[in-house]
C-alpha cells in the first residue's frame, strides 16, 4: 500500500485575491486633491492645469520654504498634488497596475505604508539634490517606491510569476529614472523618482529577508499602517497653514 500523495501548500498567488480597495482609495484621494487645486486656485486655471503660484500656495514642495520657513508639512502635501491632467492620469495608471499587485500580495497596510515612506523619501531627495526655488508636486516618488518594492518582493513568487512581475516593474522604472527617455527641458523631478525608488527597493528587500516562507502574511503590517496613518494625519493638519496662506 502506497501513501497518498501530499498536496503542497500553494504559495503566494495573485489570482484569487480580494479587490485592491486601498489602491483605488489612494487614487480617489489624488483626484479629490486635484479638484481642490482647481476650485481653490489662486490664479485662473489654464486647460485644467493650476498655475505654479496656485501649487505653491496650496502645498507644493519648495526647498526654500521647507528649509527657510520650517514648512515641513509640504513634504506630506506635495505627493498628493498634481500639476495637470496628464500628470495625474499617468501616476494613477501606474499606481493602479503596481499598487493592485502589491496590495494583493502584501495587503493594504503595506501598500499604504510603502506609499507614505517612499513618497517622503522622494521629497527628501528632491530637497537635498534638487533646485530649491522650484515648486514640486506629484505622487511619482511614492509610485516609484511601490514599483521598486514590487520588483524586490517578487522573488517570493514562483519563477514564472516573479519574472513577469519584475519585467512589468522595470518597464515603468527604467523610463522614469533615466532622463534620456524624456524630452529636453521637461519638468520631471528625477531626484524624487530616484529617492522613492531607492527607499522602496530597500524596504522590499528587507521585507523579503524578514518574511518566512511558511508565513502567509508579511510581518510589520501594523507598523506600516501606523506610518501611513501618520503621513495622512500630517497632510490633513496641513490644511490649517494652507488656509492661512491662501487667505480663505
Amino acid at each position: 500500500m502506497t501513501d497518498a500523495p501530499q498536496l503542497e501548500e500553494p504559495g503566494p498567488t495573485l489570482f484569487a485575491a480580494p479587490r485592491a480597495f486601498a489602491t483605488q482609495g489612494l487614487i480617489a484621494i489624488f483626484v479629490l486633491v486635484y479638484l481642490c487645486e482647481l476650485i481653490f486656485a489662486v490664479d485662473k486655471n489654464s486647460n485644467f492645469e493650476p498655475s505654479v503660484r496656485t501649487l505653491a500656495y496650496l502645498g507644493g514642495d519648495i526647498g526654500i520654504r521647507v528649509k527657510g520657513a520650517g514648512e515641513y508639512w509640504r513634504m506630506f502635501t506635495a505627493p498628493l498634488m498634481h500639476a495637470g491632467l496628464l500628470h495625474i492620469l499617468m501616476n494613477a495608471f501606474v499606481l493602479l497596475l503596481a499598487g493592485t499587485l502589491v496590495e494583493r500580495m502584501l495587503g493594504w497596510k503595506w501598500l499604504l505604508g510603502l506609499f507614505a515612506i517612499t513618497a517622503l523619501g522622494g521629497e527628501a531627495a528632491s530637497l537635498v539634490f534638487g533646485a530649491q526655488d522650484v515648486v514640486g508636486v506629484g505622487a511619482s516618488g511614492g509610485v516609484m517606491g511601490i514599483l521598486a518594492a514590487l520588483f524586490a518582493v517578487s522573488g517570493r513568487l514562483p519563477a514564472p510569476e516573479a519574472s513577469a512581475m519584475r519585467t512589468r516593474a522595470m518597464q515603468f522604472l527604467i523610463p522614469s529614472l533615466v532622463p534620456i527617455f524624456y524630452a529636453a527641458g521637461s519638468n520631471v523631478n528625477f531626484f524624487a523618482h530616484a529617492g522613492g525608488a531607492i527607499v522602496g527597493l530597500g524596504l522590499g528587500f528587507a521585507l523579503l529577508k524578514l518574511w518566512p516562507q511558511n508565513r502567509a502574511n508579511p510581518p510589520l503590517a501594523n507598523a506600516m499602517a501606523l506610518a501611513a496613518f501618520s503621513f495622512f494625519a500630517v497632510a490633513v493638519y496641513a490644511i490649517y497653514p494652507i488656509v492661512k496662506l491662501r487667505g480663505l
